[in-house]
């Protein structure tokens, strides 16, 4: 890929993240992104178990072990997020059902 990096990711607009794809470099908006289960947002960004595992095993590059705790991480707060929106939409249920 012989693309000024630098240059492109200086181009992106705020509220918005470049990714890698199988089709080149690809631009999201990030609440979008984050919409989607934690599998997903995990294999897009490369940062899923199988993958981190695997180039740690291949390359021996530590790089893998920190990527594969972001990963860990980014799992851990998009289940954390889930459960609270659960709980909120819970609650704005239970006050509904008190006016009512």
């Amino acid at each position: 890929m012989k693309t000024d990096l630098s240059t492109y990711l200086r181009t992106i607009p705020d509220g918005y993240i470049a990714v890698c794809t199988e089709d080149g470099l690809g631009t999201f908006n990030v609440k979008e992104f984050i919409d989607q289960p934690w599998e997903g947002i995990l294999w897009d960004l490369n940062r899923d178990a199988a993958t981190c595992l695997t180039n740690l095993k291949e390359s021996g590059d530590l790089i893998w072990v920190n990527n594969y705790a972001s990963g860990q991480v980014i799992r851990a707060l998009k289940e954390r997020i889930d459960e609270l929106e659960g709980q909120i939409a819970s609650s704005v249920e239970n006050l509904s059902g008190i006016e009512g």
